[in-house]
């Protein structure tokens, strides 16, 4: 992270401090979907990505739609990472939890 965008999410942060619950919690969502906007906009279809089941076993895939909230993750493993003998696999998960494979 650059110098000047750190002090200004430490700006942000210390302000913050000062703000009524409503509009730390309207700051906070507006962070969130910032966040989400800039993550969302770095996966395109056809993408090889990883992200972690609930179950803790790491999942690879193919990105086939990026929705506005979530993307859709094509991959031949079920949720305990073996490979389904019935096919694909589609997995629908949040942003935050993908990266690049």
């Amino acid at each position: 992270m650059s110098d000047e965008l750190s002090v200004t999410v430490q700006d942000v942060m210390a302000a913050a401090l000062t703000l009524s619950r409503e509009d730390r919690q309207k700051l906070q969502q507006l962070l969130n979907s910032n966040l989400r906007s800039e993550v969302m906009a770095s996966f395109y279809p056809g993408d090889k990505v990883k992200f972690k089941a609930r179950s803790g076993v790491t999942i690879e895939g193919l990105v086939i739609r990026v929705n506005a909230k979530s993307v859709k993750v094509s991959s031949s493993q079920d949720r305990y990472g073996q490979v389904n003998s019935r096919g694909k696999v589609t997995w629908t998960v949040s942003p935050q939890f993908i990266q690049a494979a």
